[in-house]
């Protein structure tokens, strides 16, 4: 299974994006893995009564990174305890998250009342069974 990732960011002053706060060049190398053997994804819906709703990772017992959009504000679990809140900008424009690194969990609540959540995700990583 190949994962494959770029992130391109830049932020700046001007429209024509030359007087830069921040700049990672468009050339960086994408960055591929051929190391993994499992991934889950699917769509999730965080219900307005702010319960939190742990989601699949199907066949990945151990996790190596993840990625969660969704619409509206939420808080994002991950590990059990390291916690963030993602709230989508005005405009219709999801609100994101990608996480690189161990994962072990990852559980979805929506953060205002009366207010439901919904989103997809991914996450990927080893099954210990073919991979000892």
């Amino acid at each position: 299974m190949r994962v494959r990732h770029q992130l391109i960011l830049s932020v700046s002053d001007d429209p024509a994006g030359e007087e830069g706060e921040f700049l990672r060049s468009g050339n960086l190398p994408a960055i591929s893995s051929d190391g993994f053997t499992a991934s889950a994804s699917g769509r999730f819906y965080a219900p307005p009564d702010q319960t939190t709703v742990g989601l699949s990772f199907g066949d990945v017992e151990q996790g190596a990174g993840c990625y969660v959009e969704g619409l509206g504000t939420f808080d994002v679990t991950i590990n059990g305890s390291a916690h963030l809140t993602i709230q989508s900008i005005q405009g219709g424009a999801k609100g994101k998250m990608f996480f690189e690194g161990r994962v072990s969990s990852l559980a979805v609540a929506s953060t205002v009342p009366g207010v439901a959540v919904t989103g997809a995700y991914t996450v990927w990583g080893n099954t210990p069974e073919i991979d000892p």
